[in-house]
C-alpha cells in the first residue's frame, strides 16, 4: 500500500510541473487512456425516423439503441472517446436522451431534454467508447433522434504537438447577431475570434435568434457542407445555443454558417485543438471517462435563494491536476431567460456563456468545455435555474490558483408589500407612464377601507413577498384616487413590481389578463395557472376589460404577473 501511495504521489507530482520538465521525461506519467483529438468529417451516423430511412443503430431495447463508432466512417479502432452531435428530432411526448459507453449504467444524466413533443433540440456531446468501441443511448420511448460525427479521440503515450486543448482566457466574439436569409451561408473569420493559425480545430458556441423553424449547420471552410447540423429550431424566434469544434487549417482559420430558413447568428469562440507545429506537449491532453456528477443544486447542501441569482462551485472530481474539464450541464426552472456563464472558480475575469434558457422554466442540456481552478469551476445563473453537473472527462495541465473566496449569496427573507410600481399604456399617446403607489396590508381581508385610502389595499392572508404563492392587490378604477383607472392598458408581456417592507422590489412579467366575477375565489384561481410565485393586480371592471365607459362591480379586471427577478 505504501508503494502505491507513494507511486500515486510521484504521477501528481509530475503532471503539475509538465512546463518544467522535457516531454520525454512526462511520458511515463500519463494516465491509462490518455487521448489526443482529431477532426472528423462530419457526417450523419445514425438516424431513428423510418421517414428519412433508418440506419447506423442496433436496437437493443424500447429505449435503448447501440451505436458502433471505432472502426467506421474513418474513425479508427483504437478511438477512446467519440464527439458528436446529437438532436432529439421529435417525439410523441418530452423526454430525454442519455448518451453512456456501451455496456455500462446510466446514472442520470441527460444529454439531452425536450420540453413537449414534436419539438427538435440539439447538444454536442463527448462520450467514452465502450463495448466493441460504441455507444449505448437511452431514451424516452418514441423519441427519434439523429448522431452526426464532429471528431474523436486517440490514445497518446508521449508528449505530442497536435490535438490538445487550449480553452481562451475570455470569450472573443467571431461574429455579431448577423442576419442570415433563408437557405443563407456565410464566411466566419475565426482569427478575428482569436482563433491562431497554428489551430487543428476551433472550438465555438452558436447562438441563434429570431430564427425562423429550420436548422442552422457550422462546417468547415473549403469544404461541401455536410448532412449535419448544429442546432434545431422547431418554434419560431426560438433563442438557442449549441456548442461545437470546427476544423481550420493554417491558411482558412474560417468557418461557414448555413441557416435553412433564416435566423440572427452569433459565433462566440470559446478556445481550440492545437495543430502539428505546435511543441510538443501533455497539457491539454484528454482522459475520458463515465458521467461523474460534481453538482446538483436541488439536493446540494448549500441552500440557495428559491429565485434570482446565485453562484455555485463544483471541482473536477479527479485526483490529478487538471486545466479544464468536459461537462455536461442541464439548467431546470430558471425564473426568467438567461445565459448561464462559467469561470475557473476563485480567479478574476470574465467566463464564458455556457448555455442560453430562452424562456422562464425552461429545461436546457448543454455540452461545455470549462476552465477550473485549484478549486475547481463556478458557475453563475442569473435567474435562480437549478443546475446538474456531469463530467465526462479531464484536461491535463496546471489549474490557475483561486485567489478569491466563494461569492456569498444572497439571501432575501420574506416580508410584507408595501407598495406597488407599473407601467401603463396611455390610449391617447400611445407612450408608457410609470405610476407608483403604497399598497396598504389592513388587519382584516376587508379591503374597503384600505382602498378607500387612495392606493392599493392588499389582503392579508396574501400580502408576504418572496414565498410560495400568490399576492394580490385591489385599487379603485373610477374613485378615492383611481389608483388603477388605466389597468386594462396593461398588456401581457410587460411588467409591475411590488415593493417588500424590507426595501427589495419583486418584479413580475404579465402573464395573464382575466375579467373574473367579484369572488376571491375566481380572481385567486387565476394565479394557479402560473405557479409556484405570482401576483395580481385587481380593479372593478366592465366584460369588455372596461373599454366601454364606466364600470361595475359586477366584474375584476386582472393582471397576474410571474415572479422572474428580485432587486
Amino acid at each position: 500500500m505504501r508503494r502505491l501511495r507513494s507511486a500515486f504521489l510521484a504521477v501528481a507530482l509530475l503532471l503539475s510541473a509538465i512546463a518544467a520538465v522535457p516531454a520525454a521525461s512526462v511520458a511515463a506519467a500519463l494516465p491509462a487512456g490518455t487521448s489526443k483529438f482529431v477532426t472528423a468529417t462530419q457526417v450523419r451516423l445514425v438516424e431513428t425516423r423510418a421517414s428519412a430511412g433508418r440506419f447506423g443503430f442496433v436496437r437493443l431495447g424500447s429505449n435503448h439503441i447501440r451505436v458502433r463508432v471505432a472502426g467506421t466512417r474513418g474513425v479508427p479502432a483504437n478511438a477512446t472517446a467519440v464527439v458528436v452531435n446529437i438532436t432529439a428530432a421529435g417525439g410523441a411526448t418530452a423526454g430525454t436522451i442519455a448518451a453512456i459507453p456501451a455496456g455500462g449504467t446510466v446514472t442520470g444524466q441527460s444529454n439531452v431534454v425536450t420540453e413537449s413533443a414534436l419539438i427538435s433540440v440539439a447538444n454536442l456531446t463527448t462520450v467514452k467508447l465502450g463495448v466493441a468501441g460504441s455507444i449505448d443511448l437511452f431514451h424516452t420511448p418514441g423519441m427519434n433522434m439523429t448522431i452526426d460525427l464532429v471528431g474523436y479521440y486517440v490514445p497518446v503515450t508521449n508528449a505530442v504537438a497536435a490535438g490538445r486543448l487550449v480553452l481562451a482566457q475570455r470569450p472573443l466574439t467571431a461574429m455579431d447577431r448577423r442576419r442570415i436569409g433563408a437557405k443563407g451561408d456565410v464566411v466566419v473569420n475565426l482569427a478575428a475570434g482569436g482563433v491562431p493559425a497554428s489551430s487543428s480545430a476551433a472550438i465555438v458556441n452558436v447562438t441563434v435568434q429570431d430564427a425562423a423553424p429550420g436548422f442552422v449547420a457550422a462546417y468547415a471552410y473549403g469544404r461541401n457542407r455536410p448532412n449535419a447540423s448544429t442546432l434545431s429550431i422547431s418554434q419560431r424566434n426560438q433563442p438557442r445555443s449549441n456548442q461545437t469544434i470546427v476544423p481550420v487549417t493554417s491558411t482558412n482559420v474560417k468557418m461557414r454558417i448555413y441557416a435553412s430558413d433564416g435566423a440572427t447568428v452569433t459565433v462566440e469562440v470559446i478556445g481550440w485543438f492545437t495543430g502539428a507545429s505546435n511543441q510538443a506537449s501533455t497539457a491539454g491532453l484528454f482522459i475520458p471517462g463515465t458521467a461523474h456528477r460534481r453538482l446538483m443544486t436541488k439536493t446540494s447542501p448549500v441552500k440557495l435563494a428559491p429565485f434570482g441569482p446565485f453562484t455555485t462551485e463544483f471541482t473536477s472530481g479527479l485526483g490529478l491536476p487538471v486545466a479544464a474539464v468536459a461537462a455536461n450541464i442541464v439548467s431546470a426552472e430558471a425564473w426568467d431567460a438567461e445565459r448561464l456563464v462559467a469561470r475557473p472558480a476563485g480567479v478574476p475575469g470574465s467566463g464564458v456563456a455556457v448555455s442560453t434558457v430562452g424562456a422562464p422554466r425552461s429545461k436546457v442540456a448543454a455540452h461545455a468545455l470549462l476552465r477550473t481552478s485549484t478549486r475547481g469551476v463556478a458557475l453563475t445563473s442569473a435567474s435562480g435555474a437549478h443546475l446538474t453537473v456531469d463530467v465526462v472527462g479531464w484536461y491535463l495541465g496546471t489549474p490557475p490558483r483561486a485567489t478569491s473566496l466563494p461569492v456569498k449569496n444572497r439571501a432575501i427573507k420574506p416580508s410584507r408589500v408595501v407598495a406597488v410600481r407599473w407601467t401603463e399604456l396611455n390610449p391617447s399617446t400611445g407612450r408608457g407612464i410609470t405610476k407608483i403607489a403604497p399598497v396598504v396590508v389592513p388587519r382584516s381581508d376587508n379591503l374597503d377601507a384600505a382602498a378607500n385610502s387612495g392606493g392599493g389595499a392588499a389582503y392579508r392572508s396574501h400580502s408576504t413577498l418572496g414565498a410560495m404563492g400568490n399576492v394580490l392587490v385591489f385599487g379603485h378604477r373610477t374613485a378615492h384616487g383611481a389608483v388603477f383607472n388605466q389597468l386594462n392598458n396593461i398588456p401581457v408581456g410587460s411588467g409591475f413590481s411590488l415593493k417588500s417592507a424590507n426595501g427589495h422590489w419583486y418584479n413580475y412579467r404579465v402573464v395573464g389578463r382575466h375579467i373574473t366575477p367579484p369572488t376571491y375565489r375566481a380572481i385567486a384561481a387565476m394565479a394557479t395557472l402560473w405557479p409556484p410565485i405570482t401576483a395580481q393586480l385587481v380593479a372593478c371592471s366592465t366584460p369588455d376589460f372596461g373599454t366601454g365607459p364606466g364600470t361595475t362591480t359586477k366584474y375584476r379586471i386582472v393582471i397576474t404577473g410571474e415572479l422572474i427577478s428580485v432587486n
